[in-house]
């Protein structure tokens, strides 16, 4: 393992807050966590795994230990139509949808540019343009920090929800390290493109048979348009989720304003684009200080120069209790806050 001591933190996370931790720990190998965990280290000291730092908000210097995984490697299984990706948690999540569009593995085309490693994809449930991590994972192998050994956890056991895990459960944040994950991808040719803004662009560019080629061509192209480069501003793309409402409370938020559409899910509840309850609040565009919102999608917290974490929450709590007072929805952040 490597090991720095009183670490600045500013290029481990992509808000890029210029804070200090105590100790930042790169694990490189299964070893290292046997090893940290016989030393009781874990039990004795305040600490933290984070992936890329790409979903992470500090908002002060950090007094304990920052792991990041960096185990890298992966394996290949064949299975008739089917091919199992066995894929180390240090490997980078983007350089794995890459390589199965590459090889024209079908299933997570459209997760192509979500920035992190594959550590943290479990645990947000990551999801984009109508499929989510789920849709194709095995098991999660983990560190259990209970009892200090490897084991396996089965997908139908992570309790996986909209943006959310058992991984982010309070009862389990320090228990389970992941350690690599196990997909099933398909080489017979499925496509989904269920999602409007693949469906408009598609229309627009008269594409009537896309491949896998397109998909993550024309994901790529709408990201990069909506969403900043993390590596020039500070962010940690949406930071807010999309609300899910009873059909009733639709009818409530369409009264108050009509040009709310929500996305009907099943059993009669409807997801409210988070992004038009913002701009209805009169946030688009919006700026305070070294803190504001991107022009090209309301949901992304920017920190354009050298805020601080602090700034960012109390920018972001603005417009939790504005959109609060306005349409009595209570916004649940995407960023988990340290």
């Amino acid at each position: 393992m490597i090991i720095y001591k009183n670490f600045n933190i500013k290029h481990i996370n992509s808000f890029k807050v210029n804070y200090k931790c105590h100790y930042y720990v790169i694990i490189e190998n299964r070893n290292d966590l046997l090893e940290l965990y016989k030393k009781n280290v874990f039990s004795k000291s305040k600490f933290i795994f984070i992936g890329g730092g790409t979903n992470i908000l500090f908002k002060n210097d950090y007094e304990g230990i920052i792991f990041t995984i960096n185990i890298k490697g992966i394996s290949y299984k064949y299975d008739n139509n089917d091919i199992i990706l066995n894929i180390n948690g240090g490997e980078i999540w983007n350089d794995i949808v890459e390589l199965s569009i590459k090889n024209k593995y079908y299933g997570i085309e459209n997760l192509i540019m979500i920035p992190g490693r594959v550590s943290a994809a479990p645990v947000q449930n990551i999801g984009a343009y109508g499929t989510s991590l789920e849709d194709v994972l095995i098991n999660v192998e983990v560190f259990d920090l209970n009892y200090g050994i490897f084991t396996y956890i089965d997908s139908n056991k992570c309790c996986f929800g909209y943006r959310e895990s058992i991984f982010k459960q309070k009862k389990y944040i320090n228990r389970y390290i992941i350690i690599s994950i196990n997909i099933k991808l398909s080489k017979v040719p499925k496509i989904n493109i269920n999602y409007p803004a693949i469906i408009e662009y598609l229309n627009k560019y008269k594409i009537y048979n896309p491949t896998i080629n397109d998909i993550g061509d024309i994901i790529s192209y709408i990201r990069s348009y909506k969403l900043p480069d993390i590596n020039y501003f500070g962010n940690a793309g949406s930071f807010f989720k999309n609300p899910i409402v009873t059909y009733h409370k639709y009818l409530l938020l369409k009264k108050i304003n009509n040009s709310i559409k929500g996305i009907k899910l099943l059993n009669n509840y409807y997801k409210i684009p988070a992004y038009q309850l913002i701009e209805l609040c009169g946030w688009k565009n919006k700026k305070i200080n070294n803190i504001g919102l991107w022009h090209n999608h309301s949901l992304v917290i920017v920190n354009y120069n050298n805020g601080n974490g602090q700034d960012i929450y109390n920018f972001a709590k603005k417009i939790y209790k504005s959109v609060y007072n306005k349409f009595n929805i209570k916004l649940c952040q995407e960023v988990h806050i340290i």
